[in-house]
C-alpha cells in the first residue's frame, strides 16, 4: 500500500500506511520475522573496526549500535 501512495504522490495515503504499521509494530501484532533479517557475520570486531571510517556496514552497525562491541564471526 505504501509503495503505491508513494508512487502515485499520495502523501495523505502514505502517511496513513506508515502510521498504520507503526501501530502493528507498537501493539507488537507483526510477528519479528517480518520486521528482521538474518546476517553472516564475517569479521571479527577488531577487523570491522578498522575498516569502519571507510566504509560502514548495516549488520554490524546495529550490533554497536545496540551496545554489542563484541561477537563471533560465523
Amino acid at each position: 500500500m505504501a509503495l503505491r501512495c508513494a508512487l502515485l504522490g499520495d502523501v495523505a495515503g502514505l502517511r496513513a500506511s506508515y502510521e498504520q504499521v507503526a501501530h502493528a509494530i507498537r501493539a507488537r501484532d507483526l510477528p519479528a520475522a517480518e520486521l528482521a533479517t538474518r546476517v553472516r557475520l564475517s569479521k571479527t570486531p577488531e577487523a570491522y573496526f578498522a575498516t569502519r571510517n571507510s566504509h560502514k556496514e548495516t549488520a554490524y552497525e546495529a550490533l554497536i549500535a545496540a551496545g554489542h562491541l563484541q561477537w563471533q564471526p560465523g
